[in-house]
């Protein structure tokens, strides 16, 4: 009786931290599964564009999309909402929920908005959340073939003695290109015609077929044009030669005025309030998408230079960009109103 009763006393015993083995294997299970599921991110993301597909934006933004998705194991969408100047996809953005699955790849444009509506729609500071940066680039003056101008000097000069009579084209009204044509009439004393479309793509179709004068551009995807002549590139907008375009001038060169300069950007931003976490997250696959070979060919061969940052510094540079665009926005503004 002594032997069966220790031995059902350790079968009982055994049978007890099996079980509780088994309880504590399936709670780990549980809490594991629970994590996954909660792991940002979980599902696709959506990177917004605010322009039509096939302009400078849409490209990089489908390449660095391409990228993230190998960062962050999901798939980035990418879902152009032209309109306004970027104002629809950028309201868009602002009124998503703030967990970090919904994105927009802002320009100047995003910063341009804010100042040029009464009241402003939204503040880019305080209303959005900086993910970080991905490119600067110097804008290429980019004319006609008909015009019959070759170089900066050359277009003031028509453009005084034809007041009135020079159109640019933008990828939208209150975007980077606008304030880039703003800033050269303002410099230059002229005055021009703005002609907006819903996105770089068919703002450059037109001027192809001749129906526009100039715009101000990336240089993304247009080499083939401009080799073969079909559209000329007199001069590029930045403090120095585009190292991509060394035996172009600069526009500050063409007016006699070194310090001239106006660049364009493009920022990964979400709508305010997403978990530090989840901003840490995006900060580090837009970062790391950046140093990928393929990104950086792409972005390197068309004059863009990548900028990787922490969401404190780009916060920063959004800030700093409200006040300096302050001015000439006020022209724009006077433009709208005319």
């Amino acid at each position: 009786m002594g032997l069966k009763h220790s031995t059902k006393f350790h079968m009982k015993k055994i049978t007890y931290f099996i079980s509780s083995a088994f309880l504590i294997l399936a709670y780990c299970t549980s809490i594991y599964a629970q994590a996954d599921k909660n792991a940002f991110p979980n599902r696709p993301l959506t990177l917004v564009v605010g322009y039509t597909p096939g302009g400078a934006t849409d490209i990089v933004a489908r390449a660095l999309a391409k990228e993230m998705e190998k960062e962050l194991g999901q798939p980035v969408v990418i879902d152009n909402r032209p309109g306004a100047g970027t104002l629809v996809a950028t309201q868009y953005v602002q009124r998503a929920p703030a967990d970090g699955y919904t994105l927009i790849l802002g320009t100047n444009g995003l910063v341009i908005n804010s100042l040029l509506q009464d009241p402003p729609p939204y503040d880019p500071v305080k209303d959005f959340q900086s993910i970080g940066l991905v490119t600067v680039q110097s804008l290429g003056l980019i004319v006609r073939p008909g015009l019959n101008v070759n170089s900066v000097k050359e277009l003031v000069t028509y453009a005084k003695a034809n007041p009135g009579a020079l159109n640019f084209a933008s990828s939208g009204f209150g975007n980077g290109q606008h304030f880039a044509g703003v800033m050269f009439a303002s410099a230059a004393g002229i005055d021009m015609t703005h002609v907006p479309f819903k996105g770089a793509g068919p703002a450059i179709q037109e001027l192809l077929a001749g129906r526009v004068d100039m715009i101000f551009t990336g240089l993304l995807g247009l080499k083939a044009y401009i080799t073969e002549k079909q559209m000329l590139l007199i001069a590029t907008t930045g403090k120095t030669r585009n190292p991509t375009t060394p035996n172009t001038p600069t526009v500050g060169e063409g007016l006699g005025q070194p310090n001239f300069a106006v660049y364009s950007w493009q920022g990964v931003f979400a709508p305010a309030g997403i978990p530090k976490a989840v901003l840490s997250r995006l900060n580090t696959a837009v970062n790391n998408s950046l140093k990928s070979p393929a990104l950086s060919k792409l972005l390197a061969d068309q004059g863009m230079e990548s900028r990787p940052s922490t969401p404190e510094a780009m916060q920063e540079f959004i800030a700093k960009e409200k006040v300096s665009m302050g001015d000439s926005v006020k022209i724009m503004k006077n433009e709208k109103a005319r």
